[in-house]
């Protein structure tokens, strides 16, 4: 692990990718885990009063409502630079992980791309649905995206 003024923290996720802090980096080491259940859209930057181009430009140290950390990054590491920011949603109150990944998308207008990730086991026998079989990480993901953007990812 190695800072570069200018560039963040690095080293640690791959060739090109630099963390804004190293508590970032550290966060990304504990979320990473194989039996991960995702949802994702691409959504426009100005949704909701721009709330996800305020959450992308704001600091990555700022706290977010709903959220019990966060943390940036930098992926330079192919012919795009993505700027990436991630959003802990749960705690150690918590017997799961879930957390929401936004990065822009400047090669397709201005819309991001949001995942929300989760470990928390699906409930069987409620359908397909990622807001049906992961409600506790749906709910939390509600409070830190806004409403009319998590209609837009969980209410499709």
């Amino acid at each position: 692990m190695a800072y570069a003024p200018g560039y963040g923290w690095g080293g640690m996720g791959g060739a090109g990718i630099r963390y804004s802090s190293l508590s970032s980096s550290v966060t990304d080491i504990v979320l990473y885990n194989p039996q991960i259940s995702r949802t994702e859209k691409a959504i426009g930057s100005r949704v909701d009063n721009h709330r996800l181009h305020n959450l992308m430009t704001q600091s990555p140290h700022a706290p977010v409502a709903g959220c019990s950390s966060t943390t940036a990054f930098l992926n330079a590491s192919s012919d795009d630079v993505n700027w990436y920011r991630r959003l802990v949603l749960t705690d150690a109150s918590h017997a799961f992980v879930a957390w929401v990944q936004l990065v822009e998308l400047p090669m397709v207008g201005d819309p991001v791309g949001v995942t929300v990730y989760t470990t928390e086991p699906p409930v069987s026998g409620v359908g397909e649905a990622f807001k049906n079989r992961h409600p506790v990480t749906t709910r939390l993901a509600r409070v830190a995206l806004g409403s009319a953007v998590a209609r837009m990812i969980f209410d499709r």
